[in-house]
This record gives C-alpha cells, structure tokens and sequence, in this order.
C-alpha cells in the first residue's frame, strides 16, 4: 500500500471542510433551534400559569355567585302572599226607601242612555 501525497491532502481538505461547516452551518443551526425550543417551552409554561390563573378566577366567580345567591335568599325570602278574611262583599246598611231610590234613578238613566231598556 502506497501513502502519497494526495491521501494527507484530503484528509487535511476533510478536516478544513469540517472545521467550516460545522463552526458556521452547524452550530448556528443548532443554536437557532435551541433557542426556538427555549421560547416555546417558555411559552407553554405561561399558557399553563395563565390557564391555572384562569380556572382560579372561575373557580372564585363561581363561589361568589354562590354566596352570593345564598345571601340574597337569606335576606330576601321568598314568601307566598297569603290573604285571610278578606270579605267578598262590604258589608253596609241600607234601608227599602233608599235601595228604591237608587233603582229608580239607575233605571231613569238606562232608559234616556238605552232607550228600549224599560
């Protein structure tokens, strides 16, 4: 097996070619993506803080509606009106000779308001 120049050439070629690409393709490129990987993992720990946040002010609305649901019951109970001995008819005295009169001017207006009332 023979060793000439051309083998030292190309490894010392390999060894350039790995120097650039891995020092301005891959780093950079592997920097940019841990970067992106940083933000979004930041992202999703402010979306869950702002989810539990948000359940926790739900939570809360909903236990003040609650209590405040209950307050008002207690403090505004409903209760059903109940009317007793309220009397259908009032009761009130008046003797034949007015009743009489009062029909009689009742009918006089009828007959001049309806005329083929009698």
């Amino acid at each position: 097996m023979k060793i000439n120049l051309t083998l030292f050439v190309q490894i010392i070629n390999f060894y350039i070619t790995y120097y650039f690409l891995n020092n301005f393709m891959y780093k950079p490129v592997t920097s940019f993506l841990n970067k992106q990987k940083q933000k979004e993992s930041e992202i999703k720990k402010n979306l869950d803080k702002k989810e539990k946040e948000l359940l926790e002010l739900e939570n809360a609305k909903k236990i003040d509606l609650i209590s405040f649901k209950e307050e008002i019951d207690n403090k505004y109970q409903f209760k059903p009106f109940e009317v007793k001995d309220i009397p259908t008819q009032i009761p009130f005295k008046i003797d034949r000779q007015q009743t009489d009169k009062i029909t009689k001017i009742v009918k006089e207006k009828l007959v001049k308001e309806v005329p083929h009332v009698d």
